[in-house]
């Protein structure tokens, strides 16, 4: 009988101790699944991070090249409704001489956009313009920077229409001066006697509304063309 209890405890002891290694060995796997689980939420959250972190730059990229659009379609919708101001007030006083070549200005800008319109419009093979005067067009299947010349002339009208509306404000200022400061024959634009020259001020201050309101707006809008297109570039 002693000898049955004893086999008996021996296999019991036995029985428990592989429950216990099988226990341990399962907690041992799950805690290695749990690990594995953990590792590679975290590989994931690292790699989601880094996908952010490229597409930040692409994405600001993005918002401000669609602020600048819009942006620069306002204020082109601006501009043509200046011009078609100031050819308004130009129709009412083209006859009507003053102190300073309001009319002459303005003729002058009518010209610069008639010749932006036919030469200066970009298609698939550049503008007529470089094709007129520089002898260069572009190539789509075989796309290479312009010449030193075609990009002189892609700065010259920009340029002069720049100096230009300088000039415009430049004579509204003169005009706006005191009787006392304007010398025939001297600094003035108009050399006619004083008796016989009107005030812009007087005779046509609708048309030099016009030119200033024009000629410092496009001015503004050149300098944010020239940011944006310099911004978005870096």
């Amino acid at each position: 009988v002693e000898t049955s209890g004893v086999k008996a405890w021996v296999a019991m002891a036995t029985v428990g101790e592989s429950t216990d290694g099988e226990a341990l060995i399962l907690f041992g796997t799950g805690e290695a699944a749990a690990q594995t689980q953990v590792a590679d939420e975290a590989g994931l959250e690292l790699e989601r991070q880094d996908i952010l972190a490229a597409q930040g730059p692409v994405l600001h990229m993005a918002c401000a090249m669609c602020l600048f659009a819009t942006l620069l379609c306002i204020m082109t919708v601006a501009s043509i409704g200046l011009l078609v101001y100031l050819a308004y007030e130009y129709s009412k006083h083209s006859t009507d001489n003053c102190d300073v070549p309001l009319q002459l200005w303005v003729q002058v800008v009518s010209l610069t956009a008639l010749f932006n319109l036919a030469c200066n419009q970009h298609d698939r093979y550049g503008t007529l313009g470089a094709r007129i005067f520089c002898g260069w067009s572009f190539d789509p299947e075989n796309p290479e920077r312009p010449p030193f010349r075609v990009q002189f002339y892609n700065m010259l009208i920009p340029s002069f229409t720049a100096l230009w509306n300088c000039v415009g404000l430049y004579w509204v200022s003169k005009a706006h001066e005191p009787r006392d400061g304007f010398h025939p024959g001297g600094n003035s634009t108009v050399d006619l006697p004083e008796e016989k020259i009107s005030r812009c001020t007087e005779v046509a201050a609708g048309l030099l509304s016009a030119v200033r309101a024009y000629a410092g707006f496009n001015l503004l809008y050149s300098t944010f063309i020239l940011i944006g297109v310099a911004g978005l570039s870096q």
